[in-house]
């Protein structure tokens, strides 16, 4: 998904326990990243990032990418916006 008019890719964020960060599942790498949530209030996280991933080739290194926060960490969020596959190396940052 892409915003209409810069061609930034949208990617789906959950914000961990804390409150303080956002969760990404990055596709390009096959990892999550963190980024920051700022002091903003549940759900409106979100907004442009760059991208944390290695991979400096990788699909968003020269955009980086738009963040749209859409819940709350958890082993259900987590399936449900980035597969099953994610759920490894999330457990601690899910309380």
């Amino acid at each position: 998904m892409t915003t209409e008019d810069k061609q930034i890719p949208i990617l789906d964020a959950l914000r961990t326990p804390s409150g303080h960060s956002l969760v990404i599942w990055c596709t390009s790498c096959g990892c999550h990243h963190m980024h920051g949530a700022g002091d903003r209030p549940v759900g409106e996280g979100g907004g442009h990032r760059v991208a944390h991933c290695a991979r400096r080739d990788g699909i968003y290194a020269r955009t980086g990418y738009e963040l749209r926060e859409v819940g709350m960490l958890t082993k259900e969020n987590v399936v449900g916006y980035f597969g099953p596959q994610a759920v490894r190396g999330l457990r601690r940052l899910m309380g």
